[in-house]
Order: structure tokens, then sequence, then C-alpha cells
């Protein structure tokens, strides 16, 4: 389980999160909503270990997020974070390194993937040359290559048309059924209410309504 506990992130004098507390078990969708800067990508730089929260804790399965336990995280950023550069095998291959993964255990789960997404023939391509859709995709794929145990998807649909949205919903639903615990962000209920059981609103850094969707709707 992911555990936020009473959790507040101060920059200087600024307070981007305020006293915020939820937990997510496994198999369970998360939703955190708000506008640009509600404080959303602070709770996952702390979540991530990234930031340390300036009051309260933050754990998962009981202990605090260090780089000992990194490896068991994905993370799909609301900006783009590919090297443009390299070629989309290059690309998940460096991820997969950075989260321990061996070569052939890499080559195998990202053909998996590509053939999942349609984008098997631009297993050779440079990144740069891809769409912002099929980049999109790339940067789903590295996010999961390491079958976390905690996702975090912040915008996930960003770029995206209506059929790869079904599609990277499929694909969502399919991890939370393996027990993944997902955290997913965005500012547009509609995309919020595809999946999400449970959810947070924030408005500047703080929680205004929190509980299950169906309660809140």
């Amino acid at each position: 389980m992911l555990k936020i506990d009473h959790v507040t992130k101060y920059y200087g004098t600024l307070k981007a999160v305020d006293d915020l507390s939820f937990a997510v078990k496994p198999g369970e969708i998360f939703g955190l909503l708000g506008v640009n800067g509600t404080g959303k990508t602070t709770t996952f730089r702390m979540i991530m270990g990234l930031l340390d929260p300036t009051e309260g804790s933050i754990t998962l399965d009981g202990k605090p997020i260090d780089y000992s336990v990194t490896d068991k995280i994905g993370f799909l950023t609301e900006e783009r974070s590919l090297l443009t550069k390299l070629t989309v095998d290059e690309q998940i291959k460096f991820y997969g390194a950075l989260k321990s993964l061996d070569e052939k255990t890499i080559e195998e789960r990202l053909d998996y993937w590509l053939e999942r997404f349609n984008i098997k023939e631009y297993k050779s391509r440079k990144i740069k040359s891809l769409s912002k859709g099929n980049q999109q995709k790339i940067q789903f794929i590295s996010a999961i290559i390491n079958e976390p145990k905690l996702l975090i998807l912040d915008e996930p649909f960003s770029g995206l048309d209506p059929v790869n949205v079904e599609l990277f919903k499929n694909i969502i639903l399919e991890l939370k059924k393996k027990g993944t615990i997902i955290i997913f962000s965005s500012h547009r209920m509609e995309h919020v209410e595809l999946f999400c059981e449970k959810l947070v609103v924030l408005v500047k850094g703080k929680c205004v309504l929190s509980g299950y969707l169906k309660d809140i709707k």
C-alpha cells in the first residue's frame, strides 16, 4: 500500500502541498485531480523520493521510499522526457538498465509492448522522427518496462486520439488487475471517470474533495 500521511511541502514561503493525506491499495487506480499549479507534480516528486516533504510521511508497504525501492516504481511524466536522438530500441534499453533489468528481459518486454501498441515497425526509428502520439506510447513503455509495483501517470493521454486513449485505458486496466498501485493525474474529469475509483481534488495544494468517484458525483 502507498500511504501519504499529512504531507506538507514548502518552497521557501510558498506552500505547494498543504496537509495532504490519502492511501492507495494494490490493484486500485487513484485519481489526483486539479488544474496546473495545484501541487500534483510536487506530490509525485515526493512520492518518488526526489523531494523530501517539509512535514508528514510517505511510505510504500510501510517503508519510506528511497533508492532501494525506486526500481519498483514507474513514472510517466506530463512533459516529454525522451532522448530524441536515440532509437526506440536504444531508449528503452537505457531506461530498462536504469531499472536494473538485463538486456534479454528488456528486449522481450519491448517487443511485446511494441506489438500491443501497434508500432513494432518503429523499433529502429529515432524518437525525433515519431509523431507526438507515438512518442507518448514510447514514454508509456519506458514507464512500465520494469513491471512496476507503483505506477504514476501524469496526464498520460496527452497528444492521443480517442482510439489510442482507449488502447491506453485497456492496458492500464490490465495492470490494475495484476495488482499494480496506480496514481492517475489529470485536469480533465472525463479522463478520470474512465477508470478511477477514488480521487482527491486539489486546489492550491490543499485537498478540497476526496472519496469514491461515485459518491463525489
